[in-house]
């Protein structure tokens, strides 16, 4: 009977290097980007940082009249947008990406050298 091959790509490990792309790779693959997403837009909603951001957003059509485009808006908003997300937000999704990047490495690890 032929094993099935594993589906995931594979994570490089050599010397303690690994290869990020095939990282990046499975955290799309794994629906875990799609996840951190949701949980993202989640916080966000959360928080008042929705109102801040469509509060800027309308300042800024308003000074602007006929002249705005949403190309200008967004380049306008996005630093203010950027900034304004709270860090609690901010350290809970890293640690969310930290934990996945743990497991796969551990789960690697063991794989490669069947601990």
């Amino acid at each position: 009977m032929t094993p099935v091959p594993d589906p995931r790509p594979s994570i490089t490990m050599d010397n303690n290097n690994f290869n990020l792309r095939n990282v990046e790779t499975f955290f799309v693959e794994s629906g875990e980007r799609q996840r951190l997403i949701e949980l993202l837009l989640q916080r966000l909603n959360e928080s008042d940082w929705v109102n801040l951001v469509e509060k800027k957003c309308r300042e800024y059509i308003a000074n602007q009249f006929d002249n705005a485009t949403l190309d200008d808006m967004v380049n306008k908003v996005k630093k203010d947008a950027r900034e304004a997300v709270p860090d609690k937000v901010k350290l809970e999704i890293m640690d969310e990406v930290r934990a996945f990047v743990a497991r796969i490495l551990a789960e690697e690890e063991r794989r490669c050298f069947g601990t």
